[in-house]
């Protein structure tokens, strides 16, 4: 956190079982990344949404879940995303994701230089 100029350490919880998970949506934003939602992205889901004090991302298993599987977290309090069309690793989701979040919330505020900026820049 030092290093990268945050204030708070983001928590990374460690794999949970499926029957471990639901105590976790509990009045938390909760997004689900699944590569067969055709509906809504994760800018769709964040887009509008004021910055949440937390995020559970649920990333699922290689191979992805099963639809049934999204529909209990949908129903259990859960947004389902898509990543878009490139199917990731799980390991790799999850970092992508949070990166992701963070620019979203963080970055685009941050720093919009202009382009007589980028130019004296350049020389």
């Amino acid at each position: 956190a030092k290093q990268s100029g945050r204030g708070l350490i983001p928590i990374v919880q460690p794999i949970i079982t499926w029957g471990e998970l639901p105590p976790l949506l509990t009045d938390r934003f909760a997004l689900v990344a699944w590569e067969a939602e055709t509906i809504c992205s994760l800018r769709q889901a964040l887009t509008g949404q004021p910055q949440p004090s937390a995020v559970n991302l649920i990333i699922g298993p290689e191979g992805g879940f099963a639809p049934e599987e999204v529909a209990t977290l949908v129903q259990q309090g859960a947004q389902s995303v898509s990543l878009g069309p490139r199917i990731l690793r799980a390991e790799t989701a999850g970092p992508l994701t949070a990166a992701l979040i963070l620019y979203h919330y963080e970055a685009l505020d941050a720093f919009e230089p202009s382009l007589s900026t980028l130019s004296r820049k350049g020389r």
